[in-house]
């Protein structure tokens, strides 16, 4: 019996006790922070909450005009935890923030987010993008299997000829509201630079040395997607110079991410 007592006790004492996932932020750029860290460990109810909490901070009910904005949030080497790259100063990322509404239902927006051959969904964006899934896409197509990933070899070129290669990790999570905190199922998306891109001419100044990006989609109203979109890139163009801090490249970027949304809805519309 005493030996019984203290394996228990030592049980009590090994044991750690979960993490407590703190509540979601009530502001649109805390907000996409808190799901960038969450995404993957956070339970349905949590994400459901944050979601609530996103529609409200997004004025997902009465938003007329896209939102095209400069981050207030930084990361830090510790929101690089959940995707293994906790070594890395993230600091020098430049974050962006969008919201916007675009024509498409859930079940062919996961179609086109998960499909393998995303030249095919957007062509003329990309040099090369080379996906390897993890995951059967049919199963998370049906909702059977709630998340999918991918490894993708992406190579695009920047002006004036400056070509880069990178690998970056990407997920697709549906989240079933619990409390019906939004109007449908939703979609969170995290997409990750492994490392830094690699340049192929010799004397480029460019650079692309991080780039970590949360989604978050769901039907507003049948046929109408909401969709708030946290950036942080770090990056420069080597012949004119510009970096994100320069406002008319933020101009630039932040209007792209917004009409990236219009080429999914073309594609929505097949």
């Amino acid at each position: 019996m005493r030996i019984q007592v203290l394996v228990l006790a030592a049980m009590i004492v090994g044991c750690t006790p979960p993490e407590t996932i703190p509540a979601a932020p009530d502001s649109i750029d805390a907000n996409l922070q808190w799901f960038w860290l969450h995404a993957v460990d956070g339970t349905d109810a949590d994400l459901s909450t944050g979601a609530g909490q996103l529609s409200i901070a997004g004025k997902a009910d009465s938003r007329t005009m896209p939102l095209k904005a400069r981050g207030r949030i930084d990361l830090t080497s510790a929101d690089l935890k959940p995707i293994g790259l906790e070594s890395l100063d993230p600091e020098p990322a430049f974050p962006i923030v969008t919201v916007s509404f675009f024509n498409c239902t859930m079940d062919k927006l996961a179609a086109i987010l998960s499909n393998p051959d995303q030249n095919a969904e957007y062509p003329n964006t990309w040099d090369k993008h080379d996906r390897t899934m993890e995951g059967d896409r049919d199963l998370f197509l049906a909702r059977t299997n709630k998340t999918i990933g991918w490894t993708a070899q992406m190579n695009a070129t920047f002006p004036v000829g400056d070509t880069y290669e990178s690998v970056f990790k990407g997920s697709l999570r549906w989240v079933t509201p619990v409390k019906n905190e939004v109007p449908s199922d939703f979609l969170v998306a995290r997409l990750w630079l492994t490392a830094p891109a690699t340049f192929t001419q010799a004397n480029s100044t460019s650079y692309l040395r991080h780039d970590y990006e949360i989604e978050i989609f769901w039907e507003q109203e049948p046929g109408k997607m909401f969709h708030a979109y946290g950036m942080w890139r770090d990056v420069r163009i080597g012949g004119f110079g510009y970096t994100l801090d320069n406002n008319d490249f933020f101009v630039l970027v932040s209007n792209n991410l917004v009409d990236f949304d219009k080429k999914t809805e073309m594609q929505c519309a097949k």
